[in-house]
């Protein structure tokens, strides 16, 4: 801790370089993910969290107003947002995911910087930044319940970390910490958050209260750390349960049980092996484990003597599991799957380094480094393998399986990491073939090794950024949305005009006529009839519920804030009932994927009797594109 309040001129003009490195990546990562939601917005995605966070914003209250199974912190710190920025709109939106992504970066690299030097912690961290909120166009709940996870682990590092030096009272504050971070991530996203309290709170067993290691002074931190979360959730529960329906909104989201059967090794290895991502992720995986088990084995270490840094390697543990579980489990799959490797990644060269402490004691035979050199040159092939089958074949049509996600493109920019890492390989099994040799002297240095082992480890943790900005699809192009304020871009992005909430917002030339077209033709008639501001007189669906802070009236109240058949609801009609009930006069639908026949649109909706309800008592009013505008059949013409 002295480190950080340093005399030694050397020591402090590090620092500042180290603060300085910081703050650039800070800075770029917010221009970038600013620049990654407002231009090129995918309409329909965003809404959901903007919708939540409008929601709340307007006074509405989970659970009773509006029915969502998760995603809550998400929708409290977003109505802060609206508060702090004046009211709704898009660049709110976007300065919320901007900052949230550098608190994450910020968080990531104290956990660095308390197991590596500066450097090191700025390139991982650096990494991050580019992978947990910056390549999706909107905030989610995936990414927030992983900051939140982080910011836990982030409490338990430094009261690690200063165990000795600490007080009882700050390491019983940073567990409380922990605890109430804990609740925000399993709050957001169930499936996210449960997984990193499994294998959080059993960390704090590794901080003592004093210098006194016994198993009592061990078990306060865990103690605490249990009860704040447990506690504090309990608090939520009997809170909203006494304002709504928590446990049946809650409910409705164990239909998505079944996913969970994805998580078997099985259903494991096909899933990652379907995906182009996937691929990437299991190399992540498999480098990890490996380079740990190759390296205990070169240095003939122990068990004993690796849990010598238990605090590392739980945190390694605590990171695998969550990251498995969660992009596993999730349907957002491609994105949230990087979103920790930059930090497992991290504390994976932090381990090296400490193996390297510690090899120099240490006599090692030449079988030994023979052994590392091919399972680590495999990790390389493997690679080299699946980034070449990703990006230069079809995989799906090599092992005849369907489903898979694949460019199928040769990318020139992918050519400089498929050298790279075939060069590795083949150095790595030469090396392995020379140590069993008799003529060993030229791997008698254990320097190379290490050094070698850590640019791996450095080129695999960039390998996402890579990816996002070559894959194509939803991923692609931060850096050319980066650059869009820069460049003539009305040939493909159009800027909404005349609306505040989406001022300095680009969008594709189509939704934007439509969206402009829709609110100027229900802005008259907003104004002229109130009772439609009052959360009863217009019904959005299913996608595109952002309309009601665009509009500047109050969400419909007692709907589900969006549609997922088995994740927010389990029967048909979620909405249905209270439509009836409430009698709104506009209904608004807006399903982008579908054609524009509102009839086989509703096909598709699990809402068969508002069809009828539609059919029978509304009248199509207008059109604009994708959105479809019914009409009470009495209010026509009033």
């Amino acid at each position: 801790m002295s480190y950080f309040f340093e005399t030694n001129p050397l020591r402090k003009k590090a620092l500042l370089w180290e603060v300085a490195g910081l703050t650039s990546i800070l800075i770029v990562e917010m221009i970038f993910t600013y620049n990654r939601v407002l231009y090129g917005v995918d309409f329909a995605l965003i809404s959901l969290p903007a919708e939540g966070g409008y929601r709340i914003y307007s006074g509405q209250i989970p659970f009773r107003d509006f029915h969502t199974p998760a995603g809550l912190p998400l929708f409290y710190m977003l109505a802060g947002f609206f508060y702090i920025t004046g009211g709704f709109s898009f660049k709110a939106v976007a300065l919320y995911s901007a900052v949230m992504g550098a608190v994450g970066t910020l968080a990531v690299f104290a956990i660095l910087r308390l197991n590596l030097g500066g450097v090191a912690s700025l390139i991982f961290s650096g990494a991050t930044a580019m992978t947990l909120f910056m390549p999706r166009s909107h905030p989610w709940l995936d990414e927030t319940a992983i900051l939140f996870y982080i910011l836990a682990l982030t409490a338990f590092s430094f009261a690690y970390r200063f165990r000795e030096q600490l007080s009882s009272v700050q390491i019983t504050t940073l567990a409380i910490l922990s605890g109430l971070t804990l609740t925000a991530s399993i709050f957001e996203k169930h499936n996210i958050g449960l997984t990193a309290f499994t294998f959080t709170v059993p960390l704090w067993f590794f901080v003592s209260f004093g210098k006194d290691t016994k198993l009592f002074n061990r078990v306060k931190g865990f103690g605490i750390c249990l009860f704040s979360t447990l506690f504090t959730s309990l608090l939520l529960i009997v809170y909203f349960e006494s304002k709504g329906n928590f446990f049946s909104d809650i409910s409705q989201s164990t239909g998505m049980m079944p996913r969970l059967l994805i998580l078997l090794p099985n259903a494991a290895i096909k899933e990652w092996l379907l995906r182009d991502w996937g691929r990437i992720v299991f190399v992540v995986y498999v480098t990890v484990v490996t380079l740990l088990a190759c390296f205990s084995h070169l240095l003939k270490l122990k068990p004993k003597e690796i849990f010598k840094e238990r605090g590392i390697v739980s945190i390694i543990i605590s990171l695998m599991a969550v990251s498995y579980v969660g992009h596993l489990s999730s349907e957002s799959g491609g994105i949230n799957a990087f979103a920790l490797s930059g930090l497992l990644l991290g504390l994976l060269y932090a381990m090296l380094s400490k193996f390297k402490d510690i090899s120099g004691n240490i006599v090692v035979d030449h079988i030994r480094i023979s052994n590392f050199c091919f399972a680590t040159g495999l990790i390389a092939l493997a690679v080299f393998l699946l980034w070449w089958i990703t990006y230069l074949t079809d995989f799906a049509d090599i092992v005849m399986l369907k489903g898979a996600s694949t460019p199928g493109r040769t990318k020139v920019a992918d050519m400089p990491f498929l050298i790279i890492m075939l060069s590795l390989a083949c150095m790595l099994f030469t090396l392995g073939f020379l140590c069993r040799l008799p003529d060993k002297r030229f791997c008698s240095d254990m320097k190379n090794i290490f050094l070698g082992s850590r640019i791996f480890v450095i080129i695999l943790a960039l390998s996402p950024i890579i990816y996002f900005e070559y894959a194509g699809g939803v991923c692609k192009t931060a850096i050319a949305r980066l650059l869009m304020p820069f460049k003539n871009i009305s040939s493909v992005q159009v800027k909404f005009k005349d609306i505040p909430a989406l001022n300095g917002v680009y969008s594709d030339k189509k939704i934007v006529g439509d969206i402009q077209g829709l609110v100027s033709w229900l802005h008259p008639k907003i104004d002229a009839d109130p009772t439609l501001k009052n959360g009863t007189g217009i019904y959005v669906f299913p996608h595109g519920t952002s309309l009601y802070g665009i509009l500047g009236v109050e969400s419909f109240r007692n709907a589900y804030l969006w549609l997922s058949y088995k994740l927010t609801f389990n029967q048909l009609d979620p909405d249905t009932e209270e439509i009836i009930n409430q009698s709104p006069k506009f209904i608004v639908l807006y399903n982008y994927a579908s054609p524009y026949d509102p009839l086989k649109r509703l096909s598709l909706m699990p809402m068969p009797k508002l069809e009828k309800v539609l059919l029978e008592d509304y009248s199509l009013a207008a059109q604009f594109g994708d959105f479809l505008v019914f009409q009470k059949k009495y209010s026509v013409g009033k």
